[in-house]
C-alpha cells in the first residue's frame, strides 16, 4: 500500500478529515471560549472588521457576521465525515450484490 502514492495522499487526506473531527470537541471544551467561536452564534467582541483577515486569533479569519472559519470547518467535519463513511459502506453494500448476482448468473 505504501508503494502507491495516490494511496497514501488519499489515507493521509482521510486522516486529516478524522484529526478535525477529533479536535473541534477538544478545542471547544479547553481553549476556545464558546462565546467566540461557536460556529453558529458565536461573535469576537473584539474584532472590529467584519468580514476579518487571517490572524493569530482567528486563523482563516471571519466571515461578514464575525464567526471564525476555523470553528465552522471544524463544526462540520464531523457530520461530514460520517456521512462519508455511510455513503462508502452504502457503495460496497451494493456493488458487493451487484457483483455477486452477476458472477453468478453469468
Amino acid at each position: 500500500f505504501a508503494e502507491n502514492k495516490i494511496g497514501v495522499v488519499g489515507l493521509g487526506i482521510i486522516a486529516m478529515f478524522a484529526l478535525m473531527a477529533v479536535a473541534y470537541p477538544i478545542l471547544m471544551g479547553t481553549v476556545w471560549d464558546a462565546n467566540t467561536y461557536d460556529p453558529i452564534v458565536g461573535y469576537d467582541y473584539n474584532q472590529v472588521e467584519q468580514p476579518a483577515p487571517p490572524s493569530a486569533a482567528h486563523p482563516l479569519g471571519t466571515d461578514p457576521l464575525g464567526r471564525d472559519v476555523l470553528s465552522q470547518l471544524l463544526y462540520s467535519t464531523a457530520s461530514e465525515f460520517a456521512l462519508g463513511v455511510v455513503a462508502a459502506l452504502v457503495t460496497i453494500i451494493i456493488a458487493t450484490t451487484v457483483g455477486a448476482v452477476s458472477a453468478y448468473y453469468g
